[in-house]
């Protein structure tokens, strides 16, 4: 096998893996629990985790290596995998948010949270670009939910229920 083919392989394995990792989490996000909070499963947890001590790893490496090039690419590679995992780690135990019949809230470490009542709901969308729903609320108050964050099935329930349609989905599953 050349070194292309090689290359092409692995490019090809790695967006397998990346693609069924992320059916899995849909899937498990959907089945989840109808508590109506929302949360992060414990998988991403983990693969948080796992990222992080990648990035010590490298780090690690670069006092076991002696070329000068090794040491800087061990170097970038524990940034990229040390901010990776911090990024995701914050996001993952600091993202969180509920809804009673009366009103949603949700919880974000990059901004403030949120809080807006049913009787207000204007539009539900979900934007298939980035995987996640947005609820719009007359006020202007925008709430942001990832497909991935267990329980989006019960909201997504609860906005049909109210009679609103949730564009972006036509007749599908709510995390379809």
């Amino acid at each position: 096998m050349d070194n292309l083919t090689g290359e092409i392989l692995s490019a090809a394995l790695v967006g397998f893996g990346v693609t069924a990792f992320l059916g899995y989490m849909y899937r498990r996000a959907e089945t989840a629990d109808d508590n109506r909070s929302l949360d992060y499963g414990p998988e991403l947890k983990v693969m948080g985790w796992l990222v992080a001590l990648l990035a010590s790893g490298c780090i690690a490496g670069v006092f076991l290596v002696s070329s000068g090039a090794d040491k800087l690419a061990l170097v970038l590679l524990g940034g990229l995998f040390g901010s990776l995992g911090i990024g995701l780690l914050l996001m993952v135990y600091s993202t969180a948010g509920g809804f009673d019949d009366e009103e949603i809230w949700m919880s974000y470490w990059w901004r403030e949270p949120r809080r807006a009542r049913w009787a207000d709901l204007q539009c539900a969308r979900f934007r298939k670009m980035g995987q996640y729903f947005e609820l719009v609320f007359e006020d202007g108050t925008k709430i942001e939910f990832s497909k991935v964050l267990r329980g989006n099935r019960s909201i997504c329930d609860h906005v049909r229920s109210l009679g609103v349609q949730i564009d972006g989905l036509g007749d599908e599953s709510p995390t379809r």
